[in-house]
């Protein structure tokens, strides 16, 4: 993804509240926190509650986070449709949800579920970060030693959050991946990316951009930095690319052809293999258009021929075998569903 395409997912005002008050009870005045509450409360980002506090310690949960992220990035264009079975029209977060499958930050889960309700974990908004910041091309990653437990699929995510001064390790080098994010966590991260000039906050933008459950939230927002100048992909892109292309071309054709006899399938495959040659090729190809393109494709096909080109992508890939597990996060990119997630 481009690096102009910023990530991840937003706080309700069911949680937030309906107050603006900056001199929070719970959090120590003039404190890094404090700062950065401020600075989003000033945006209309974040609120704090009736009472006075913030409750930076409350978890988030994955709709929320969405909610934040459009309103901080100014994500104002939706996708006309989302294939979530557990998303609703009249869901709160719903316009949020279509915002953030028009951006291409959110993917879902394997059984086409996104889970709005479930708790955001700090290495579920790492992946986010890594994979719309674009930090594997501009954040080299580090010999850190972590502490405590993060899942093998976030693990280079993670490092690169880390190595980028996002989030940070604690003092005691634990970094709590596995654990749900707080309130306080998410707008910290925010506030380095808003100081590491990744996204730059659009002046007085109060528009009014969504509706909770039960009360109104106005909208501050970002400008999005201009699109960079195109990089050669690191021998590593070019190495999973490389892994998905043939896997897919093999593998998943010959389930398609001989476990399936579905041979009218393996033109989407073949599609895919090809996109991922031509960025390969020439890295100022736009694959994300590409893999929007695809995935339009993906979920207008019958539920039942969906399944058996997930389950295609699915077979292709040893998913125990690190490189090989990268190169289906590069094809699940073109479905619109986190075949990923297949692994937990």
């Amino acid at each position: 993804m481009k690096i102009s395409k910023m990530i991840a997912m937003g706080l309700a005002l069911t949680v937030f509240g309906t107050t603006n008050v900056f001199a929070f009870t719970d959090i120590t005045a003039d404190s890094e926190l404090s700062k950065a509450v401020k600075l989003m409360a000033d945006y209309k980002i974040v609120n704090g509650y009736e009472d006075g506090s913030f409750k930076p310690q409350k978890e988030v949960t994955r709709a929320e986070f969405v909610k934040m992220t459009n309103k901080l990035f100014s994500y104002k264009e939706k996708a006309v449709s989302e294939s979530f079975n557990d998303v609703n029209k009249t869901d709160w977060f719903y316009e949020d949800i279509l915002k953030a499958v028009n951006e291409g930050y959110i993917l879902g889960y394997a059984d086409s579920t996104f889970k709005p309700n479930d708790t955001v974990t700090t290495e579920q908004i790492c992946v986010i970060l890594d994979r719309i910041l674009n930090l594997e091309k501009t954040v080299a990653k580090k010999d850190l030693v972590i502490q405590d437990k993060v899942s093998g699929w976030a693990a280079d995510s993670v490092n690169r959050v880390i190595s980028s001064g996002i989030i940070n390790l604690d003092r005691d080098g634990n970094f709590k991946a596995t654990q749900p994010a707080s309130r306080g966590t998410v707008v910290l991260g925010y506030d380095k990316i808003i100081q590491k000039k990744l996204v730059v906050l659009a002046q007085n933008d109060t528009k009014e951009v969504g509706q909770t459950g039960n009360n109104g939230t106005s909208g501050g927002g970002a400008s999005k930095p201009d699109k960079p100048e195109s990089e050669k992909p690191s021998a590593e892109i070019i190495q999973t690319m490389k892994l998905a292309s043939t896997n897919i071309n093999t593998t998943g054709v010959k389930y398609l052809t001989t476990n399936q006899n579905r041979s009218d399938l393996v033109p989407f495959l073949q599609n895919i293999s090809r996109e991922l040659d031509k960025y390969i090729s020439d890295s100022s190809y736009d694959l994300k258009t590409a893999a929007s393109s695809s995935k339009k494709d993906f979920k207008n096909r019958p539920e039942a021929d969906q399944k058996i080109l997930k389950s295609a992508i699915s077979v292709s890939f040893d998913i125990s075998n690190e490189e090989e597990y990268k190169a289906l996060q590069e094809a699940a990119k073109f479905f619109g569903v986190d075949i990923n997630k297949i692994k937990g």
